[in-house]
């Protein structure tokens, strides 16, 4: 799913830049959003994943965190795939919250169950 491929990869990114200590005053704005990219991606999954009653609420919030971190990764080193991965994300999950409630309970047979649900990993 795009919410969980966005989550990881903001996560990656961020580690990546935390490790190679630039001191770059434009980065520390960046790392913030990609971790909030990451938080609220990897939460909407879980709530999908769990056909939870809030996942259409969590969809829309996804949907406005994501687009506010495409334009700003869009063009940095190292930050296009995040953007497009963001724009992704956000795209499905406006797309998501168009949908039935009903329909999400349909649409997380498709996405991976969460580890301390069921045992198997999410990947």
């Amino acid at each position: 799913m795009a919410c969980r491929a966005c989550h990881e990869t903001c996560l990656q990114v961020a580690a990546s830049y935390l490790l190679k200590g630039d001191e770059d005053p434009l980065l520390a704005p960046r790392i913030r959003l990609l971790f909030e990219a990451a938080d609220i991606s990897g939460a909407t999954a879980d709530f999908i994943g769990r056909s939870s009653k809030h996942a259409l609420q969590m969809c829309q919030t996804c949907a406005l965190v994501c687009e506010t971190c495409a334009p700003a990764f869009k063009g940095a080193p190292d930050l296009d795939e995040c953007s497009a991965i963001c724009l992704k994300c956000a795209g499905l999950c406006e797309e998501m919250t168009r949908l039935a409630p009903s329909t999400v309970a349909e649409l997380s047979a498709f996405h991976p169950q969460q580890p301390h649900l069921n045992g198997s990993h999410p990947l």
